[in-house]
C-alpha cells in the first residue's frame, strides 16, 4: 500500500492508517490533500477501480457534524479525520464482497457509518486527541479560526484552550441536552439526568472539571447514550 501526503495530516492519522489498511487487499494507496476539486466538498471517498482513499484535509477542518453534537472545535476537526480513515476503510471491506453492487447505497452507507463510529469508539478507548501543535496541514488554518473567533466570543476560545491538555472533547452539558437520551425523555427525567450528569462529573465519575465547566471525554462523546447507562447517569 503506498500513502501520498500532498498536505501533512496528523501523525496519529498515518498511525492509523499504516496498521489498519494494510489488513485489506481492496485498498492500494492512500491521498492526504487538501481543497481537492474532485471530491466537490466531500471529506473522502474511497475508489474501487484503483482501490484509493483520497481524503480532503480542507474539508475535515469545514465541516462542524460533531460541533453540532457539543464537540469543541479542535476535537471537531480530528474526529472528522478519524471518520474518514475508518468509514472509506469500511467501505474498501464492502467491495470484496462479491455482490457488493447489487446492495443499496443507502445500506452501504449506513452499514459503513456504524462500523465508523464503532471503530471511533474502539480507538477512543486508549487515543488521545492530537494537539494543535500535532494537526498538521490543518495548524494554521486552526489558529486563523480561533485568533478570529477571539474577536467576537472570546469565552468559547478560552474554553477550547483550557481543554486542549487535558484530551477534553465536548462540553457535557450541550452534548447532553444533544443526546438522544435526553431528547427522548420526559421533562421530569431530562432535569434529573442534567442533575445526575453534573453529580456524576463533579464526582470524577465520568468527565473533568476544567474552571467550573465539565467537559467528556472523547469515548464518553461518542458513545454518550450507552455511556450514560453504564455510568448510571441516566433518571
Amino acid at each position: 500500500m503506498d500513502i501520498k501526503i500532498h498536505k501533512d495530516p496528523p501523525r496519529e492519522l498515518v498511525r492509523i492508517v499504516n496498521d489498519l489498511y494494510p489488513t485489506i487487499r481492496s485498498i492500494k494507496q492512500v491521498i492526504f490533500d487538501a481543497n481537492i476539486d474532485l471530491l466537490h466538498g466531500k471529506m473522502a471517498v474511497f475508489v474501487p477501480d484503483t482501490g484509493s482513499v483520497i481524503i480532503d484535509l480542507a474539508a475535515c477542518a469545514k465541516d462542524i457534524r460533531w460541533i453540532r453534537k457539543g464537540s469543541l472545535y479542535i476535537p471537531n476537526i480530528w474526529f472528522n479525520m478519524l471518520y474518514c480513515v475508518y468509514h472509506e476503510y469500511a467501505h474498501a471491506k464492502q467491495v470484496l464482497n462479491l455482490k457488493w453492487l447489487e446492495i443499496s447505497e443507502h445500506v452501504l452507507e449506513n452499514a459503513a457509518d456504524r462500523e465508523a463510529i464503532d471503530l471511533m469508539v474502539e480507538w477512543a478507548g486508549a487515543g488521545k486527541i492530537p494537539k494543535l501543535s500535532e494537526m498538521g496541514w490543518a495548524i494554521d488554518l486552526i489558529r486563523d479560526t480561533i485568533n478570529r473567533a477571539y474577536i467576537t466570543n472570546q469565552n468559547m476560545v478560552n474554553y477550547e484552550i483550557d481543554a486542549l491538555d487535558s484530551n477534553a472533547a465536548a462540553f457535557a452539558s450541550t452534548a447532553t441536552l444533544l443526546s438522544t437520551e435526553y431528547t427522548t425523555s420526559t421533562e421530569e427525567d431530562q432535569t434529573m439526568l442534567m442533575e445526575n450528569l453534573c453529580n456524576n462529573i463533579q464526582s470524577g465519575n465520568i468527565g473533568v472539571t476544567i474552571r467550573g465547566i465539565g467537559y467528556l471525554y472523547p469515548e464518553e462523546f461518542l458513545m454518550i447514550d450507552e455511556h450514560y447507562k453504564m455510568k448510571g447517569v441516566t433518571a
